[in-house]
């Protein structure tokens, strides 16, 4: 995959991300005077979904969302670049707003350095969670078994009240000291030094409170917010949310240990006790804490506060919550932004181009888009595959336009309007001579040779129509054949000669100049022939332009006999 495509998917999996995380802290905000395991439950399943829902729209067969594409109103034409009377068109970068090149090419060098800095600052959390996990299981294993009786039958009765089936391991962690609970298949509790010598409500609190994250799955919940905010560490929601989730979970588990029989203030002042005991020394750990002394202040007043909503959440409002999660987010986990490029084509007269064909080729894979302007002479390519593309626009009697490096990614993007030019007439003659001619019997050298074609039919009143691009091309009516010098043809001289020039509105030509000639005087005698040559006029909506003209002539000697 390209870096244009990976920042183009990052880009759509970031939209994603936040239609989803901004409707699950708006839910969640509406939800403030309700429950925290409520408020908790919204985040934890915008979380899930926020997460899925970039990989579900690239797995799963989407729709495709074709939002308007806007004007450029700031986007330069495409303008010919040529010498004055004569129309070209050149290849050019792609650019939006009219942009200098070199402010182009920057801003191409840092589009393409973004997948590099979001994958290093992925990999960066990533790996930071990764070590988390890791010295988890080392304080797991090197941490004292509690199992005495106290612990054991708290444990045993709050397992059986939280419906908990899996069996619970508490364990003492010296260092460091750690208040704090973990694990999936086999969890964990986690108490600081001198724990064991807690009285019995303590070690009940302590256990309530604890055992409530494992049977309400916090800590998943809190790993895959971890997960989301190292993969989306450039995004503001991504953090609110993380930190939202592990506040509201530790409200949540303080409202099942008031539910429980405990009062606020015996709760509130079992918490300031163990946030003492802990201070500073308790370490930064992927796990749900207890006394983090972050948020405590907010805690002990909702404890404290009679009107504060303890209740817990059913299954039934878990699943009425999770159905409407997946109602709201499935059309934006499977709709797929309309990827698309737009732009105008127009003649030299600058009115629009219909039926130009417009070939959009991808740059890493070759895979060519064709579509066709339309009588406004717009074009549009729906639902692009993202990376880089070169756009060739062709129309019969004009020249074709290259539009170099067009990057598609997450948005639309509006072209600047592309001018066609007129195509350039081409001429290709022999002039044959002989090699050994004889230097006295040689003809002097004779004028050029003139030949007046039929007269054209009369043509048409020509009437102009209401789009652009027609053209009448010229025909030739008078024709000069060049003469080959017989000095040059007596030295053995032969070669070719280029031309360019211009045929004028009124058919003549003129201002030819010499691309390249194998001799000058086989170059002043094109020059003398092509200068007679006379055309019909070429009509661009009625109108007569002129076009540029090449003559290429092939001066060969045969051997006399």
């Amino acid at each position: 995959m390209t870096t244009d495509a990976i920042a183009a998917a990052t880009a759509d999996a970031a939209i994603r991300v936040s239609i989803v995380l901004a409707i699950g802290l708006i839910c969640t905000w509406m939800a403030r005077r309700r429950s925290a395991a409520l408020r908790h439950w919204l985040l934890a399943v915008s979380v899930a979904t926020a997460l899925a829902a970039p990989l579900a729209s690239w797995i799963v067969p989407g729709v495709t969302l074709d939002w308007p594409v806007g004007e450029s109103a700031a986007a330069d034409p495409i303008a010919p670049q040529s010498a004055p009377g004569i129309v070209e068109v050149t290849t050019v970068p792609a650019s939006q707003s009219g942009r200098p090149a070199a402010a182009q090419r920057s801003s191409l060098s840092l589009s393409r350095m973004m997948p590099i800095i979001w994958a290093a600052g992925a990999v960066l959390l990533l790996a930071r969670l990764a070590a988390g996990l890791a010295k988890l299981r080392a304080i797991s294993r090197a941490a004292v078994p509690i199992d005495d009786g106290e612990w054991r039958d708290a444990a045993r009765s709050l397992a059986h009240a939280y419906g908990i089936r899996r069996d619970i391991r508490i364990v003492q962690s010296d260092e460091p000291p750690l208040l704090a609970a973990w694990g999936i298949r086999a969890p964990v509790v986690a108490v600081p030094p001198g724990a064991s010598a807690w009285d019995r409500e303590r070690i009940r609190v302590v256990l309530a409170h604890e055992l409530a994250h494992v049977a309400r799955g916090d800590w998943t919940a809190q790993l895959l917010a971890e997960a989301l905010r190292a993969l989306y560490w450039f995004h503001p929601l991504a953090w609110i949310a993380a930190s939202r989730l592990r506040r509201e979970s530790e409200h949540a588990c303080d409202d099942r240990v008031l539910s429980a029989g405990t009062s606020g203030g015996d709760y509130a002042a079992h918490l300031l006790a163990l946030a003492r005991q802990l201070g500073r020394r308790s370490p930064s750990v992927p796990a749900v804490t207890m006394a983090r002394a972050s948020g405590l202040q907010e805690r002990i007043a909702a404890m404290l506060n009679d009107r504060t909503d303890h209740a817990t959440v059913s299954a039934r409002t878990r699943a009425i919550v999770f159905g409407l999660a997946l109602v709201l987010c499935a059309p934006i986990a499977l709709a797929r932004a309309a990827r698309g490029v737009s732009g105008e084509v127009l003649d030299s007269m600058r009115r629009p181009a219909p039926g130009a064909t417009v070939t959009a080729t991808n740059l890493a894979t070759g895979e060519v888009s064709t579509t066709t302007s339309d009588e406004a002479g717009r074009f549009v390519f729906d639902a692009m595959v993202a990376g880089t593309y070169d756009l060739a626009v062709t129309l019969p009697g004009f020249r074709k336009a290259v539009v170099e490096s067009v990057r598609v990614d997450a948005k639309p993007i509006a072209l600047p309007t592309v001018v066609l030019a007129i195509g350039m007439l081409s001429e290709e003659m022999t002039v044959t001579g002989s090699r050994n001619v004889d230097p006295v019997a040689a003809v002097p050298n004779r004028p050029p040779t003139t030949t007046a074609a039929a007269a054209p039919a009369p043509a048409p009143p020509c009437t102009t129509p209401a789009a652009g691009a027609n053209v009448k091309e010229p025909k030739k009516i008078v024709h000069v054949t060049p003469s080959y010098p017989v000095e040059l043809q007596q030295q053995g001289i032969e070669g070719a000669v280029v031309l360019e020039g211009i045929v004028s509105g009124d058919g003549s030509v003129r201002d030819m100049r010499v691309l390249r000639a194998a001799h000058a005087q086989l170059a002043e005698a094109l020059i003398d022939a092509v200068e007679r040559w006379r055309y019909t006029p070429t009509l661009l909506n009625c109108e007569p332009i002129e076009v540029a003209v090449t003559v290429t002539a092939n001066f060969g000697l045969r051997t006399a006999r």
